[in-house]
């Protein structure tokens, strides 16, 4: 997981 990595606007998610 990385920062910003995401759809939660820069949160610590692998969320596409």
């Amino acid at each position: 997981m990385r920062t910003g990595g995401g759809t939660e606007g820069g949160n610590s998610r692998c969320r596409v």
